[in-house]
């Protein structure tokens, strides 16, 4: 594989390529809190599950979502450059990347929005999911103690709560 000499894909790639990358990542994680909203929302109705709004709803959330991590990360390709070193016989040329002071500070706020935010859903979600688990058992079988149930979710639904702070 030979050395990409051509500036004008280099320029493209070192602007569009970060940005790609970080808006698909950063919508993965909010795709995940929201499959952990749906899962809390089904328990919480249980079997008042309607499957055509559900779809309905995930198109458009699933765009929104898309388009909202898109755009919070609009800002990196324009103070994004490529810079040529020249050293001796070795030519390189580097992508740089220099913000102001208020962007610098949004750039390291918002990846930590985006980490955080669907972090947080996914245990709270969790922790509702069994809580209300819980409460539905104890109220059906009343010859275990809410105690009794309670371990039982959590040893049942660890994976829920263990995932999220696995990250």
């Amino acid at each position: 594989m030979g050395i990409i000499e051509n500036e004008f894909q280099l320029l493209f790639a070192c602007k569009s390529i970060d940005m790609i990358l970080k808006s698909l990542l950063t919508s993965n994680e909010w795709m995940v809190a929201c499959v952990a909203i749906e899962r809390t929302i089904n328990t919480m109705n249980g079997t008042k599950f309607n499957k055509i709004k559900s779809k309905k709803l995930a198109k458009w959330i699933i765009t929104f979502i898309i388009s909202l991590t898109f755009i919070s990360h609009f800002h990196d390709p324009y103070y994004r450059e490529l810079i040529k070193d020249i050293d001796g016989d070795d030519r390189r040329i580097w992508c740089f990347v220099r913000y102001p002071s208020f962007v610098y500070n949004y750039n390291y706020f918002i990846p930590l929005f985006h980490f955080l935010v669907p972090i947080l859903i996914n245990i709270i979600s969790a922790i509702i999911i069994t809580i209300l688990v819980t409460r539905s058992r104890s109220n059906l079988q009343r010859n275990k103690s809410y105690k009794q149930h309670l371990k039982e979710q959590l040893n049942r639904h660890k994976h829920l709560l263990i995932s999220p702070l696995t990250l």
